[in-house]
């Protein structure tokens, strides 16, 4: 997966947050807040902190961007 497929799937910027634990990357966009993207409940619930918008979750052999 390359930067600009994550990119696409987040809708901007992107930006990785920690989820204590997992191997996997989690990412969302950047400027979210500032977007005013929607809260995303079910992303909020995995990575243990709120966020907004999409959640883009690579793991296994394909974790890490071109």
């Amino acid at each position: 997966m390359t930067l600009e497929d994550v990119q696409k799937i987040v809708g901007g910027l992107i930006r990785e947050v920690y989820v204590q634990g997992s191997d996997d990357q989690h990412w969302v966009n950047e400027e979210g807040l500032l977007l005013q993207l929607p809260y995303n409940p079910e992303g909020s619930e995995i990575v243990g902190q709120p966020i907004v918008g999409n959640l883009c979750i690579l793991s296994g052999e394909i974790s890490k961007l071109d």
